[in-house]
């Protein structure tokens, strides 16, 4: 017998595979690491860039690379305040005690309306 897709019932089923991307594997770990991924990712000032360009910075055990990003020379100041953002809602701890502190007014004062939008909807994800 044969099924209306072309699958006899005596053929052993085809193998369905689906790979994930390290972005989707990280993602999938929890609402911290997506609120950090959008930020990195699909604020404005990273739009331009794409998303493969964090790939670099996710461990495979885990964890967002935040230390090496934050020590990163050439960000302009609106993509350093996104990175800084970035690493607030996820939890960074750089130096093993305190979080990565972000200055509201900074924020207000060095992002334009849409980046600052952004960072509040990457608050939210990561309730």
């Amino acid at each position: 017998m044969i099924l209306p897709d072309g699958f006899a019932v005596w053929q052993q089923p085809r193998s369905l595979e689906y790979t994930m991307t390290p972005l989707q594997v990280a993602a999938a770990r929890g609402p911290q690491y997506r609120a950090a991924l959008f930020l990195l990712t699909r604020s404005p000032v990273f739009q331009r860039r794409g998303d493969h360009w964090v790939v670099p910075y996710l461990p495979n055990g885990g964890g967002i690379d935040f230390p090496r990003l934050l020590a990163r020379a050439d960000w302009s100041t609106g993509e350093r305040l996104m990175v800084e953002a970035a690493a607030s809602v996820f939890g960074c701890r750089p130096d093993g005690n305190s979080t990565v502190s972000v200055n509201l007014l900074d924020l207000r004062s060095g992002l334009d309306e849409p980046n600052r939008r952004a960072v509040y909807h990457a608050i939210e994800l990561s309730l």
